[in-house]
């Protein structure tokens, strides 16, 4: 059906990182601090896909956190799979960190 998300998880970023709830989401790797790749079960259409971001807040200095795609801008989304980091920004830096409650979903076409 369009215009409905086809992929949603939410996920613990902190202690042990786990998926808490989702749809079409086949797992969860952790790659480090504020580093996770999201794989889902059905592939999307292609690689233009929107994705959304949230998170619980408060890590920062500004009570902010921000999702951002690609940890350094040399691993792509693929139709399956969407890596992403969580952190704040403090003096200009970006500082990653594992937060507790994550979102994430992906709208487009599956393939």
């Amino acid at each position: 059906v369009q215009g409905l998300a086809k992929h949603w998880v939410m996920f613990d970023g902190s202690g042990t990182p786990a998926i808490q709830d989702s749809f079409n989401s086949a797992s969860f790797t952790d790659n480090g601090t504020g580093d996770a790749t999201l794989t889902i079960t059905n592939a999307m259409g292609n690689i233009n896909y929107g994705v959304n971001h949230g998170a619980d807040g408060g890590a920062g200095t500004d009570g902010s956190i921000r999702h951002i795609e690609g940890i350094d801008g040399t691993t792509a989304k693929t139709a399956t799979a969407y890596r992403t980091r969580c952190g704040y920004f403090s003096n200009d830096a970006f500082v990653k960190f594992d937060d507790g409650d994550n979102t994430a979903s992906f709208v487009g076409d599956l393939a």
